[in-house]
């Protein structure tokens, strides 16, 4: 197999995945933007690290995107909304969208928005 048949495989079967995808929440709304935001942060979690203030910055992020999207502000029910939107398309997309990205472009894409997070917070 040549390498442009394996790069034409590989695009075909991204775009049938993302044709095929079943979307849990309505296009444009807080709940599919956050599930997507969701899914990119619990990768970059899992890939990249997780000890460092960025890290914590997008946490934070995380969960102003479940108090705004599913108006929920306990840790507790936040981790639900978690769990139940780590099983979502919407999830897979954010995921697959930072893995494609790498850590380094999103941490580098992301620095400024979570250092004012993080300022924020400290006020």
């Amino acid at each position: 197999m040549t390498y442009k048949s394996i790069i034409f495989t590989v695009f075909t079967l991204t775009i049938i995945g993302v044709v095929n995808a079943e979307y849990s929440y309505p296009a444009g709304s807080d709940k599919r933007l956050g599930a997507v935001t969701i899914g990119e942060i619990g990768t970059y979690g899992s890939q990249c690290e997780k000890t460092s203030s960025f890290y914590f910055g997008l946490v934070l992020l995380q969960m102003m995107v479940i108090e705004a999207g599913w108006g929920v502000t306990e840790k507790l029910e936040q981790m639900k909304v978690v769990l139940e939107v780590s099983e979502t398309d919407e999830y897979k997309q954010g995921a697959n969208g930072m893995y494609r990205e790498g850590c380094a472009s999103y941490k580098q894409r992301l620095q400024t928005l979570s250092n004012n997070i993080l300022e924020a917070a400290i006020k």
